[in-house]
């Protein structure tokens, strides 16, 4: 696993797990909120479950189908900063799992 992300109802984070860097943060209302149509109360009282699913999709949509073409994914320009967005669409599998 070459990169970890920890998604909470404020922030999701990811770590580069070869040398501890982190390598994304956003507010997790910023990347989930059209998801949710624009309710951030959804996302603030997410259970584990809803976050994994808003995850899943959000990862769905930054690899292959973002809903508009002429605009970014929630989080793309963060991910390609953070050197994540190529790795992430180039990944066979991704495994998410609620702690």
């Amino acid at each position: 696993m070459r990169y970890y992300f920890l998604v909470t109802t404020d922030w999701v984070r990811g770590w580069d797990t070869t040398n501890g860097t982190q390598v994304f943060s956003v507010p997790t209302s910023t990347l989930f909120t059209s998801y949710t149509g624009n309710d951030e109360a959804k996302i603030r009282d997410a259970d584990p479950q809803y976050l994994a699913e808003l995850t899943q999709a959000w990862l769905a949509d930054l690899t292959y189908h973002w809903q508009s073409r002429g605009t970014s994914a929630p989080g793309e320009r963060d991910m390609q900063r953070g050197g994540v967005l190529g790795f992430v669409r180039s990944a066979d599998t991704a495994v998410t799992a609620s702690l």
